[in-house]
């Protein structure tokens, strides 16, 4: 596998921690702020990263 698929798989990955982090912060009854924050850096790992990594592998590498 290339590094550019391992970069991938462990962004999403740490999306999937950070979503269940964020579950079990929630289910505890913690603060918002840091259900938010882990919400937030989940969707980033599972869309924006991979998203991102495609077009420019993609668009390098044709």
């Amino acid at each position: 596998m290339s590094p550019v698929m391992w970069v991938t798989v462990c962004s999403v990955l740490i999306a999937f921690f950070c979503l269940l982090g964020a579950f079990a912060l929630f289910m505890y009854g913690k603060p918002r702020k840091w259900v938010w924050l882990l919400g937030g850096l989940a969707f980033v790992c599972v869309t924006v990263i991979p998203v991102g990594i495609a077009v420019f592998y993609a668009s390098v590498n044709n």
